[in-house]
């Protein structure tokens, strides 16, 4: 249902789903089981399209951090994770044309 809700764009619905299970597993499996860390990350990604950057970066940090320590740095999932974060960090950093409006 998640999955239809992200096509739909209905990213609302779609957080409510994915934060009920980002809890379960975290306490049934553990904050750092696998299936949780994908929850995770599934979370953050809808907070990104949500608009709730800071919060995304967070808990996809955390994702991250988590996958090195668990599944290897070089395993597909956490270079992913990974390469994720780092395309949402520099999203949000301004551009040089935002720079140089400022500082002018």
């Amino acid at each position: 249902l998640t999955l239809a809700y992200w096509s739909q764009g209905r990213w609302k619905e779609a957080e409510g789903l994915e934060t009920t299970e980002y809890d379960i597993c975290s306490r049934v499996l553990g904050e750092k089981h696998p299936n949780t860390l994908t929850s995770m990350a599934n979370l953050a990604s809808t907070w990104k399209s949500l608009c709730r950057l800071k919060e995304a970066l967070h808990l996809i940090r955390r994702c991250v951090e988590f996958q090195q320590q668990i599944l290897d740095p070089d395993h597909p999932y956490t270079v992913s994770t990974f390469s994720r974060l780092r395309q949402w960090e520099a999203a949000s950093r301004p551009s040089n044309d935002e720079t140089t409006s400022i500082s002018e």
